[in-house]
């Protein structure tokens, strides 16, 4: 499983001298409206995304009153960046699935297949030599995606400083004369204030700071995910249809379930967490003193546990993710091997 786990990597992200890599990598492809559309690539979705942030922004100009309202117009301009890239995004998904629905099944319509087996490339060289190159020629708009949402995070919360910056003089008039932070302590007690008490939120702050970055990261790059996936399911679809219309058929339907799968998952996982809330629902009917003892909990403890359960959970994410690609991946390899070449 190593070993496929290795192939796996070196296709997706190298091995651009393999000669199935560079045969596909040419230009060539067994979706015609894919050669089409990937000459002119970059300009649609520059359309598309700069169209999105223009639209947001006018509408918003239009419908404010004053010139006090400029960071909203900024904002809607960002956040249109960001609808332009999630309509890429998914645009992208669908193509993903429908060129890697073609793959092997314009070589069983083609009859090739026996040609192929015929090379001294292993059967799991090639399906996976042309799931890299496939995902690879996603790499134009995935680009474009994350740095969307970059733009999107960095905007608002430099639009919120700004906005808290123009505030700020309103704010120290108001504020009155502070009295010193340590009124009558000594350097020594002043440090084991600190080594007793700051310590531990401080390091709550340091984990919760870890899972904001770790999530920011997810967020930036969780479409690289989805279009290893989609294109996943699919080849998976190809190693099954004896036609490319049949290939693409076959994709839809097993997008479809993909759906429905991923549906039901997100009920299953929001009733747990519905059933993880009826202890807290209880809180009005606990003994007397429960609620003291519950309040005497530190923050700093919560806010560790927090950020350790938003870390894991997103640690899980990504596994599942990962972990569904690689059967998915595996199922293909196994079904290719054993497609007839008559």
């Amino acid at each position: 499983m190593l070993d496929f786990i290795r192939d796996v990597w070196r296709f997706t992200t190298g091995k651009r001298d393999h000669p199935i890599v560079a045969h596909e990598m040419e230009g060539w492809s067994y979706l015609r409206i894919w050669r089409s559309l990937r000459k002119g690539c970059l300009p649609l979705i520059a359309l598309l995304v700069l169209g999105s942030a223009g639209c947001c922004g006018v509408v918003t100009l239009l419908s404010s009153t004053s010139v006090d309202e400029w960071p909203l117009v900024v904002g809607a301009m960002f956040v249109g960046l960001y609808i332009g890239g999630e309509l890429v995004r998914w645009l992208v998904g669908l193509l993903a699935t429908a060129l890697t629905a073609t793959v092997l099944s314009a070589e069983v319509e083609a009859q090739t297949v026996g040609l192929l087996r015929l090379t001294p490339i292993p059967m799991r060289e090639i399906v996976l030599a042309k799931y890299g190159a496939a995902v690879r020629q996603f790499k134009v708009p995935l680009i474009v995606v994350a740095l969307t949402r970059f733009l999107l995070i960095t905007g608002l919360l430099l639009i919120i400083m700004l906005a808290f910056v123009v505030a700020l003089p309103d704010m120290s008039s108001s504020v009155s004369y502070a009295a010193p932070l340590f009124p009558g302590l000594s350097l020594t007690d002043v440090l084991s204030l600190v080594t007793t008490s700051l310590i531990p939120y401080l390091i709550a702050g340091i984990l919760m700071l870890l899972a904001l970055f770790l999530w920011f990261l997810y967020f930036l790059f969780s479409p690289v995910l989805e279009i290893l996936l989609f294109a996943a399911v699919g080849l998976l679809a190809s190693a099954w249809a004896r036609t490319r219309a049949n290939g693409l058929v076959v994709g839809a339907g097993l997008r479809i379930g993909l759906w429905s799968i991923s549906y039901v998952s997100g009920q299953v996982v929001s009733t747990m967490f519905s059933f993880f809330t009826f202890p807290l629902m209880a809180l009005y009917t606990a003994p007397i003193g429960f609620e003291e003892q519950l309040a005497r909990i530190s923050p700093a403890v919560l806010a560790t546990a927090g950020a350790l359960l938003a870390n894991g959970w997103l640690l899980a994410v990504v596994l599942i993710r990962i972990a569904v690609v690689l059967v998915l991946l595996f199922l293909s390899t196994n079904r290719a091997s054993r497609i007839p070449t008559k």
